[in-house]
């Protein structure tokens, strides 16, 4: 049953990236995939030329700037032409023993 469940998220995560690679391919490129990362509120990591990273959802963009909202509510506007890289950010997996907790849980 975990196996079953590994592949589905795993399933989930290739059509998540589908879905952004097809946006940006068709839709016009930069605006396009932007628009998509807003839509669906994905986790992203961006990259600065620094090398510093923010990790958040997207919540707005414009032809300058792209706003991300961290975990604790915060936002962050960064100018574009100071991103090195934009990437998606997949869910982290959840400890082996807190599997073996929730299974145990779920049976009783």
């Amino acid at each position: 049953m975990q196996n079953n469940n590994k592949k589905d998220q795993a399933d989930k995560a290739s059509e998540k990236c589908k879905n952004f690679v097809t946006a940006f391919m068709q839709g016009g490129g930069q605006d396009a995939a932007l628009k998509w990362m807003v839509d669906n509120q994905s986790p992203v990591c961006i990259f600065l030329v620094t090398g510093v990273k923010f990790e958040g959802i997207m919540v707005a963009f414009d032809q300058y700037t792209v706003s991300i909202q961290d975990i604790k509510g915060h936002q962050q506007l960064i100018y574009k032409d100071k991103i090195s890289t934009i990437s998606l950010r997949r869910p982290r997996p959840r400890p082996r023993a807190q599997e073996a907790a929730g299974e145990g849980q779920a049976g009783a």
